[in-house]
């Protein structure tokens, strides 16, 4: 039976397959048998797409599903030695979940730099886009490095609280 909202799922399967993906290689550590678990990861969520509730974490929904479809790989591999212990794998996905929202974040940090004024702009992509010394950048500027640093301070700052807004109002919807 095809889900109602087969233009959503569809939607959430084609905008989550790099993820996907990087979750699945992550846990086994190997290519080829990511891209084997990632088509039947695939199979298995067209199949139960009518059981997703459109609003829930379908990221976390399909990540269960990548999971179980290691652990059967793994079954059906028996005891290779290119594959991780249970154990190691299981802490390998979580960890790897710990960083779902990475997209969430980077998406939340781009707003936050373009809300910034020019010069505060210019000074961080001076220092953490193209790796100059502070120095430099203190010279350039003609003000000390101290001055600097204190600037870059509190514009980390600036960018966390932007951040964290964002990520705030993305979740509230």
């Amino acid at each position: 039976m095809l889900p109602e909202n087969l233009d959503q799922i569809l939607l959430l399967i084609t905008q989550n397959q790099g993820r996907l993906y990087s979750y699945i290689l992550a846990v086994v550590g190997n290519r080829e048998y990511a891209q084997d678990i990632l088509q039947e990861t695939n199979l298995i969520i067209w199949r139960k797409a009518d059981t997703f509730t459109l609003g829930s974490n379908f990221q976390a929904w399909i990540f269960t599903i990548a999971l179980n479809q290691i652990r059967a790989f793994r079954k059906q591999r028996g005891r290779d030695r290119l594959l991780f212990d249970e154990s190691l794998m299981i802490q390998i996905a979580e960890e790897v979940e710990q960083f779902q929202d990475y997209d969430l974040r980077a998406n939340a940090l781009s707003l936050c730099l373009q809300k910034l004024p020019d010069k505060h702009r210019k000074i961080v992509h001076r220092r953490y886009f193209q790796d100059t010394p502070l120095t430099n950048i203190a010279t350039e500027m003609k003000t000390s490095s101290n001055a600097i640093k204190s600037l870059l301070h509190r514009v980390r700052h600036t960018l966390l609280h932007c951040i964290q807004q964002q990520i705030d109002l993305k979740e509230a919807n």
